[in-house]
């Protein structure tokens, strides 16, 4: 069974994509590449660093990326083209992830509990929640620290410590349910700004944006 990378990303498009990146990131400091891919939730560490080449790195990332959700790959090529808008290869991966995660997204099926609160208690339905923690939980795995930075206006001490990501997830999305719109927006907002490739975190502030007027 093909993972996703390889599901939408043939080898003559990766191999395109690979002298591309090699390309770049030789001109480009080490440390941003690296920072990039981080804060869009790649196990860097996972990455051998010491004494290789561009190209070594290169290929090592992408074949990481074959272990990696659709969500996580849209998040991180979204950065990657993001930061470098005027290279195609990249913005052909960003596309096609960007596409697919729209197409597959089950949260578009339940856009309308959004906007009707006489379907939830709160933020969110259930089935909207689940979403929402999963991916949270995914973007975060590596560095809860960022979570609890970008999130900051939050009652980070109602929050409990030493928990899994998903757990911790969970009982900062159950709190938010008792914030103003006002309040929720601010912070899906930063985690949104934090993470530009997600789709769900895009819906949750459009429509929160929608109840805040």
């Amino acid at each position: 069974m093909s993972s996703d990378f390889e599901k939408y990303v043939n080898k003559k498009l990766k191999e395109s994509l690979e002298k591309e990146l090699i390309g770049l990131y030789e001109c480009e400091p080490f440390r941003l590449f690296l920072t990039l891919i981080k804060d869009a939730g790649f196990p860097v560490a996972e990455l051998h660093r010491d004494n290789t080449t561009w190209k070594g790195l290169i290929t090592e990332f992408l074949s990481k990326c074959r272990s990696l959700s659709l969500d996580k790959l849209n998040n991180i090529f979204f950065k990657l083209h993001e930061t470098h808008p005027g290279y195609q290869d990249l913005k052909t991966v960003s596309d096609i992830f960007k596409k697919e995660v729209e197409k597959n997204n089950p949260i578009q099926e339940n856009r309308e509990f959004f906007s009707n609160p006489q379907n939830s208690d709160g933020l969110i339905p259930d089935v909207a929640d689940e979403i929402i923690i999963q991916e949270l939980s995914t973007l975060y795995a590596d560095d809860l620290d960022l979570f609890r930075s970008t999130i900051a206006g939050f009652p980070l001490e109602t929050i409990p410590q030493g928990k899994a990501p998903k757990i911790i997830v969970f009982n900062f999305l159950s709190r938010c349910k008792g914030l103003d719109n006002d309040k929720k927006l601010k912070i899906f907002k930063a985690l949104y700004n934090e993470n530009r490739g997600s789709n769900t975190l895009s819906i949750v502030v459009r429509l929160l944006e929608e109840q805040c007027n």
